[in-house]
């Protein structure tokens, strides 16, 4: 998200409803260091590294799109990638470039109003300036960019118009046919240049207009052969709401001979108030927002994602740090203890109980614990007899405490169960 906040997430509450919401998911695969991806937007530009760990980072609103990449035909400005790049391998964490976003010079339609400028919502007017941009891209940084994500968050002309009401388009303007020609151009380019580089699907998001039609009509009319993971972008007003939109995509990717494939939800967060920088949103406290980055990642694994990327660190809107990344918030925080509680494994089961109490068990080798929160006010819950619970931590505190009658503090920040 670059342009502001879209229409309402209130939406999606329709949608849980309509979809039917799921009540119970997994298991999961084992959750390692790639599973916790990031966007930074300024780190070639004062941003303080992430104080939280993670193994992904995703490289989108970082000046890094063809238009930044060549904004004359033959004039290549690669300071910036390098630059994220190289602190990329510096820190260990592997990096998805997304392609796209095309420069006028390019452009199929140069006068388009676009969210980055005139013509660069539209596909290339030449095939082969895409590929030779993909190809230039893709030598330069053979064994270090690890995936490239074909576009962003596109919209298919031949399912509806991508326009809004000024005539501008969000993020892609042409045919799912002129997408297709991009996918397998790239695809092979990929494969010849870096054979174990992954091209990942042109992402798609939530609030756009038929989402799940214009994802299998990009599986349905060739699009699956040229994917090597699933890319998509599971906003909501909370965590528990992606539930139905990834059950959706996952039987999609079923129906079209990609179930083995990885579904990454390349881009979620969560609007989060923050008093230090001047805000036209409302949005989630940091401590409430500590509890939906927790939730999101165990309701996602528990749903069959294997990646998410948290959009974004130094975002003023949804951002998990202030001060242009300096100072890490209390949704950093939930970042970071979440990640430790998941870390390398399991989760086999996430239901929704009776009692309006989520549960995941979470399973690392041959020792189990149980995450627990409730979305409908604190509760002093009960924990189930065969739980056996010997102690609990809450999300932001480090201590380990013992239960009161076998009860423990339920909220909407989840808690750390210790079971035998």
């Amino acid at each position: 998200m670059t342009h502001g906040l879209r229409a309402s997430l209130a939406g999606l509450y329709l949608l849980s409803a309509a979809l039917g919401f799921a009540q119970d998911v997994g298991p999961s695969r084992m959750m390692d260091d790639s599973y916790f991806g990031m966007h930074i937007h300024r780190a070639a530009a004062g941003t303080a590294w992430p104080s939280v760990q993670f193994g992904s980072w995703r490289l989108w609103d970082s000046m890094v799109t063809w238009r930044d990449l060549e904004p004359f035909k033959g004039y290549w400005r690669f300071e910036t990638l390098d630059r994220l790049v190289s602190l990329a391998e510096q820190r260990g964490v592997s990096v998805l470039l997304t392609l796209g976003v095309t420069p006028v010079w390019a452009s199929a339609r140069p006068e388009e109003g676009c969210w980055a400028g005139r013509g660069c919502c539209a596909e290339p007017q030449h095939l082969e300036d895409w590929e030779n941009y993909v190809r230039t891209v893709v030598e330069r940084y053979r064994g270090k960019i690890v995936a490239y994500e074909l576009w962003n968050e596109v919209i298919f002309s031949d399912l509806y118009s991508p326009y809004d009401a000024n005539g501008r388009a969000y993020f892609y303007s042409g045919t799912s046919a002129s997408m297709i020609d991009l996918a397998q151009s790239a695809y092979r380019i990929i494969k010849e240049v870096d054979p174990s580089a992954k091209l990942v699907s042109p992402s798609l998001h939530i609030l756009q207009r038929d989402w799940i039609q214009a994802l299998r009509l990009y599986f349905g009319a060739g699009g699956a052969a040229y994917t090597d993971a699933v890319s998509f972008h599971f906003y909501a007003d909370t965590p528990e709401q992606t539930l139905p939109a990834i059950s959706a995509v996952r039987e999609a990717m079923n129906d079209y001979g990609l179930a083995d494939k990885p579904l990454w939800n390349t881009e979620t967060g969560f609007v989060t108030r923050n008093d230090s920088e001047p805000q036209s949103y409302g949005g989630v406290s940091p401590e409430q927002a500590a509890g939906y980055v927790a939730r999101s990642f165990a309701l996602d694994a528990a749903a069959g994602v294997d990646r998410v990327y948290w959009y974004a660190w130094d975002n003023t809107i949804y951002g998990l740090s202030a001060d242009n990344g300096q100072a890490a918030t209390k949704a950093a925080a939930g970042y970071a203890i979440a990640s430790e509680w998941l870390k390398d494994a399991v989760i086999r089961r996430c239901q929704l109980r009776p009692d309006e109490v989520w549960s995941c068990r979470i399973e690392r080798g041959n020792t189990a614990s149980m995450l627990v929160w409730r979305t409908h006010g604190p509760l002093a819950w009960r924990t189930p007899d065969e739980w056996h619970v010997s102690s609990y931590k809450l999300l932001l505190d480090s201590q380990w405490t013992a239960p009161s009658g076998q009860r423990v503090p339920v909220d909407s920040n989840p808690i750390l169960l210790r079971i035998n």
